[in-house]
């Protein structure tokens, strides 16, 4: 899978089929994951990054739920997810940052910015530096 950060967000399957999510949380599921040395996180951690404003259990719900999203949206490839009651991971990917970093570089000073389109209130995930490594 290719995640592209750069500009609007897109996962992209090596076939070059369209595989991004319709939902902001889902998506920013996949790109704090992406950006995460070995792809992998706890639960814990997404529910707090993008549902600090809820209990327990219904951001334990929400990321079920976003999961369930992804899981639809890479359709034949959902296995490229995996969860467990503890973690949450990606299989093998590429993003734009690490595959061409000039390049992104080049797209930043041309007023691209990191997952444009991408519009997630939550304060934890705002005022975090969960996608940038």
């Amino acid at each position: 899978m290719f995640v592209h950060l750069v500009g609007d967000f897109r996962v992209v399957d090596d076939d070059g089929v369209n595989r991004t999510p319709r939902a902001a949380k889902a998506r920013a599921v996949i790109a704090i994951l992406a950006r995460t040395p070995g792809a992998t996180r706890p639960r814990g951690f997404l529910e707090d990054t993008l549902w600090s404003d809820r209990g327990r259990d219904q951001a334990a719900g929400s990321l079920r739920q976003a999961l369930s999203d992804i899981r639809k949206a890479l359709g034949d490839q959902a296995d490229w997810l995996t969860a467990d009651r503890r973690h949450v991971a990606l299989g093998s990917h590429r993003t734009d940052l690490e595959e061409d970093p000039a390049a992104a570089m080049q797209a930043f000073g041309s007023g691209r910015q990191l997952l444009e389109g991408l519009r997630i209130s939550d304060p934890a995930f705002t005022s975090g530096n969960y996608i940038a490594k």
